[in-house]
């Protein structure tokens, strides 16, 4: 396990509460809420272990189809988070929350609302995208098409225009073959902050030739993404993209995966490639390429890691630790450890506080 930490404290743009008994919410999915069905703000910070200096609470509606049986309150997390930020004494935590975009004229009363409620703390919007017509398990809860970046829902595109005239950003979740149209979306909106939320959701272990072409695609789509200077990225939920990254004597990804297109990714990496077998390399060494891709095309300036607590503490429970945000930090930073100072400063605090305003 790596043992250097980045300069403290750092500043975490990504993270969850919540409460099944008292606000549930079927969305997060039956294994979640059976492994863990309340984590408050108390718990984030006895899994933190390292100096926090901010935070951002990101949405956890996830989606909300037309005329759904289980329909959720966005607003009612809203108050929940706030609720909690008043009785557990959290101070520096701003809000990201659940706006239907495409539901107009609503969209903008819902607005409205979190404004009124959070104030100086509500500060963006997720509206969670991801859609597969062919893999149901790309598609997230309640996400009912995946047609909104390309035309097929103009009232979305109405919506997202309400955005920048009121200061808020806007989360961009959506799977790796979504990031090309996301780009062409976004040109349209050059005012309107958007954060790329877990390096644009790259999931990997589908074999070796499959998890070559969907690596192709995601460069392909990340690149026009960091042409465009409003857009930020997170380097978070590593373990979705490749399951046993933190640690570099374990899993496995084929060397095929690795192609001179990662030359960005610095001299550390394809060293590491080179030294491999001629078949096999492991997952540490894919994630760490994707993760030198990125901060190459974006430019740590506009890169920020992120915990994604506690998604990825279930994620990266069991036999795949860590889960502690201390260990995971640990882990990050030895992905960029060779870094400037400077460099690492904006990955883990600067580059989060400006995007997300935290003091």
């Amino acid at each position: 396990m790596p043992t250097t930490l980045p300069p403290l404290p750092i500043v975490d743009p990504h993270f969850h509460i919540w409460d099944a008994n008292t606000l549930p919410n079927p969305n997060l999915g039956e294994l979640t809420m059976k492994a863990l069905p309340v984590y408050s703000f108390l718990n984030y910070e006895q899994d933190c272990g390292v100096g926090v200096a901010g935070s951002v609470h990101i949405e956890a509606v996830v989606g909300q189809a037309k005329g759904a049986a289980k329909a959720l309150d966005p607003v009612a997390e809203t108050r929940f988070v706030l609720e909690k930020v008043g009785a557990e004494g959290v101070k520096n935590v701003n809000i990201v929350a659940f706006v239907k975009l495409s539901a107009m004229p609503e969209a903008q009363a819902v607005i409205d609302a979190h404004k009124h409620l959070a104030a100086e703390r509500f500060v963006g919007v997720r509206m969670i995208l991801n859609y597969s017509s062919d893999d149901p398990s790309l598609t997230w809860p309640q996400v009912e098409r995946g047609d909104f970046l390309t035309g097929g829902v103009p009232s979305f595109k109405e919506g997202f225009a309400l955005l920048a005239p009121r200061g808020l950003s806007f989360d961009l979740q959506v799977n790796w073959f979504q990031l090309q149209d996301a780009a062409t979306f976004l040109q349209a909106f050059p005012e309107t902050v958007v954060i790329v939320d877990h390096m644009g959701c790259l999931k990997l272990g589908a074999g070796d030739e499959e998890d070559a072409k969907r690596i192709a695609v995601w460069q392909e789509g990340m690149k026009a993404l960091a042409a465009l200077p409003n857009v930020y990225v997170k380097l978070s939920m590593l373990e979705y993209m490749r399951s046993g990254w933190q640690h570099k004597e374990t899993g496995i990804a084929t060397a095929e995966v690795m192609s001179s297109e990662i030359s960005a990714a610095g001299n550390d990496v394809e060293k590491e490639i080179s030294e491999g077998s001629s078949s096999t390399t492991n997952a540490n060494t894919v994630v760490k390429a994707r993760v030198r891709e990125v901060i190459e095309w974006f430019g740590s300036e506009r890169c920020m890691f992120a915990s994604n607590f506690p998604v990825d503490k279930c994620l990266l429970g069991g036999d795949a630790q860590p889960t502690t945000l201390e260990a995971l930090v640990l882990a990050q930073h030895a992905l960029v450890s060779d870094l400037p100072e400077e460099q690492t400063l904006q990955l883990f605090s600067e580059t989060a506080k400006k995007v997300y305003k935290l003091k």
